[in-house]
């Protein structure tokens, strides 16, 4: 027996995906993994039903910011073409043959 809801229901990742948006909101300017996080989320809910306290708060946050959500998804993708991936930690070089450049 299959049990339809009559309310859209949300994401599997939603509650994940509000913690991280609601993370992110306290920064004052973005990190690259802030606007590849915010880029993804975008296209994740993009046309999905339900999910709007959390649309709405990936719009505020990107105009806080003073983005669109075009330019949150340009930067995004030059920042994967540049060869970024998550995670990424892009610390000062201070010891070895890296640091005499």
């Amino acid at each position: 027996m299959i049990i339809q809801s009559a309310a859209p229901s949300k994401a599997a990742l939603y509650d994940q995906d509000l913690a991280l948006v609601n993370e992110i909101n306290t920064h004052q300017s973005p990190s690259d993994d802030d606007i590849t996080t915010i880029g993804r989320l975008f296209m994740r809910y993009q046309g999905s039903a339900g999910g709007e306290e959390l649309k709405l708060l990936i719009s505020r946050t990107v105009e806080q910011w003073g983005m669109d959500r075009q330019s949150i998804l340009d930067r995004s993708k030059q920042l994967w073409q540049t060869g970024y991936r998550p995670g990424q930690v892009q610390d000062e070089i201070t010891v070895g043959s890296g640091a005499d450049q």
